[in-house]
């Protein structure tokens, strides 16, 4: 529930975003990020199109993160303070108030390049996409660039994106979740929006992949436009791997996906080795023993997935069972590979 300071500054939000006839809103989600969030809001505000809302939603952060927030001032920008949570995060509850057109979700740990609202709006609004996904830099936690990904111009539909996903296709273009924009009502008129949730920590992937399955179109152009941060805090890094299997095994008990799978089960032992590469890294960056439990495979997820599949999750059991000279290693090696980081 909110309480009536926040509805009135939703409101005032949506008031604005209508009066100005502003075809994107651009929201922030924070969580106790303050040493990064004033490069994030500056890099949003500085940009070259002004015709836009700002709504940052806090998670009630305690760092010093509001102190932070509030010492800009710009009338483009509203403040909210909303807990998010697993169930009903803050980037789904952004699709849910935005009155805008378009709609982009970025987080409190990157920066924005200063031509990212111009060089995306006219391409989104010519052409029938409901999702437009850039390049981006990755940054390590001082900010220094670590790699320059650069995706190749391509348009996904129908379920080429998920065939892509499943192959770890090298010419698969990376989607950066806090870089797209999105078509707003396309996603709020899905019939099973709300379901995205339900996929868990990797519900940004699950987004796009919904995104095919309800008729969208996915375009990807090569410029970079975002400089996305990777570091030690980032949910995302304290949980790779188990995300990936994490959505993979939501996927198979959905039989849209599970018979999309099996079609291209040919392919699916790359997507495993990946998601074991990165329980690996998550491992070598955190020590998380409880990458451990993510490894032990059931005999009913691989049936039927051909013999590649089935010998990678053995290659997981026993990695389960023989952790420390098995999976323990590897993350040691991938530590020292990736020192910069």
């Amino acid at each position: 529930m909110l309480n009536k300071e926040s509805e009135k500054i939703i409101r005032k939000y949506q008031k604005t975003a209508i009066s100005k006839n502003q075809p994107v809103t651009v929201f922030l989600t924070s969580s106790n990020r303050s040493e990064f969030i004033y490069h994030a809001i500056s890099s949003i505000l500085n940009q070259d199109y002004n015709n836009f809302c700002f709504v940052i939603l806090d998670n009630f952060s305690d760092d010093g993160t509001e102190e932070i927030i509030k010492s800009f001032k710009d009338e483009r920008m509203f403040f909210l303070q909303r807990t998010s949570t697993l169930e009903k995060p803050n980037f789904m509850f952004a699709f849910s108030i935005c009155v805008t057109e378009y709609i982009v979700i970025f987080h409190d740990d990157d920066i924005v390049e200063k031509n990212y609202l111009s060089v995306m709006l006219p391409v989104i609004e010519q052409s029938d996409i409901q999702l437009l996904s850039p390049s981006s830099n990755i940054l390590n936690q001082s900010g220094k660039i670590i790699r320059k990904p650069l995706n190749p111009s391509r348009i996904y539909l129908n379920d080429s994106y998920l065939k892509s996903f499943i192959k770890r296709d090298k010419k698969m273009a990376i989607l950066c979740f806090p870089a797209n924009m999105y078509q707003t009502n396309f996603y709020r008129n899905m019939n099973d929006y709300l379901k995205v949730v339900e996929a868990g920590p990797a519900s940004d992937q699950y987004l796009i992949l919904q995104t095919e399955r309800n008729g969208g179109k996915i375009q990807v152009i090569p410029d970079r436009l975002i400089n996305y941060r990777v570091h030690k805090n980032q949910s995302s890094s304290q949980m790779s791997g188990m995300m990936e299997l994490q959505l993979i095994r939501f996927l198979m008990q959905d039989n849209y996906y599970k018979e999309k799978i099996i079609k291209y089960k040919k392919y699916f032992y790359k997507y495993l080795l990946s998601a074991y590469k990165a329980l690996a890294i998550n491992y070598s960056r955190n020590r998380d023993e409880s990458v451990r439990n993510c490894l032990k495979m059931e005999k009913n997820f691989y049936s039927g997935l051909g013999w590649k599949c089935r010998m990678v999750c053995l290659a997981y059991n026993i990695s389960y069972y023989f952790f420390s000279i098995t999976i323990a290693p590897y993350a040691a090696w991938l530590r020292w590979k990736r020192k910069d980081e």
